[in-house]
């Protein structure tokens, strides 16, 4: 993604600041790096159409299909995320995982207390 982020750069500078703002508030709003991640590409494809003269005209229509192609590459590699999203279980930043979700019952979690024979700190336990 770097490597597409310094191409997109190269071509469309002013729409990747926007993306990258949009992400850095998502960030900062939600704590969520996928969200983050395609909100700025949803961001780029939008900043194209709206800050491109022309965004369909000649030479400019295989930038606009570039960038709504990495915004649809983007929420493929993302579909696992979307349905974490969807579900409220998504992972944020600054959070453990095995902290209990927001409206996660504690019941379903109640098995990370009981002892795993097969987790490495059971393992150890018993070598010593």
């Amino acid at each position: 993604m770097a490597t597409s982020a310094g191409v997109v750069g190269a071509l469309l500078p002013v729409e990747l600041g926007v993306a990258l703002a949009v992400f850095g508030l998502f960030i900062a709003l939600f704590r969520i790096v996928s969200l983050g991640s395609m909100g700025a590409a949803l961001a780029l494809v939008v900043a194209r159409l709206v800050l491109s003269d022309g965004p369909f005209a000649e030479g400019e229509r295989a930038l606009t299909a570039m960038a709504a192609l990495l915004c649809g590459m983007v929420f493929l590699r993302h579909r696992g995320n979307v349905s974490r999203l969807l579900a409220g279980t998504e992972s944020r930043i600054g959070v453990k995982p095995d902290t209990v979700s927001e409206g996660a019952s504690p019941s379903a979690h109640a098995h990370e207390e009981e002892a795993d024979p097969s987790h490495p700190a059971s393992v150890q336990e018993e070598q010593r």
